[in-house]
């Protein structure tokens, strides 16, 4: 998919709003919210935020960071269905002058494939499940934190 096939879907489904995801280098996801006009200079100049915010970022001197949305990412999300559709699409994380942040997860896990293929040896991700087990005399239910 194409940054002109997102412009054009969101002109045919009438999207209000844009999610710009990205996840802070503990993996909490984190959004910038853009209107459709916006989109296009998101994709082609990138979306200014402040890093210094983000914990584990930036400093206050090098904050400046740009979002760029990967348009393969997109999807509909499933609220606000009768006031037109918001998106969401996952963004690398660049400095001003084009460099890739190098606290972006997209960029460590495409530096991590890129290490395996010269390997040649398999990489496995798996998502971390958790769960804690208490005796039912003491609690009446369960947590699973997954």
């Amino acid at each position: 998919m194409t940054y002109e096939d997102v412009l054009s879907f969101c002109e045919e489904q009438d999207v209000r709003f844009i999610r710009l995801s990205y996840f802070d280098i503990y993996g909490r996801q984190k959004n910038v919210s853009v209107l459709p006009t916006e989109l296009k200079r998101a994709f082609t100049e990138g979306i200014s935020f402040d890093a210094s915010a983000i914990d584990g970022f930036l400093d206050e001197v090098h904050s400046d960071l740009f979002l760029f949305p990967d348009p393969n990412t997109m999807s509909i999300l499933p609220w606000r269905s009768m006031d037109g559709s918001v998106i969401r699409m996952y963004c690398d994380i660049q400095y001003p002058d084009g460099t890739p942040f190098e606290r972006d997860v997209r960029y460590i896990l495409r530096k991590a494939l890129k290490r395996q293929r010269k390997r040649e040896s398999q990489l496995i991700l798996v998502r971390n499940l958790n769960f804690i087990y208490l005796n039912k005399m003491k609690m009446a239910t369960i947590p699973l934190f997954l």
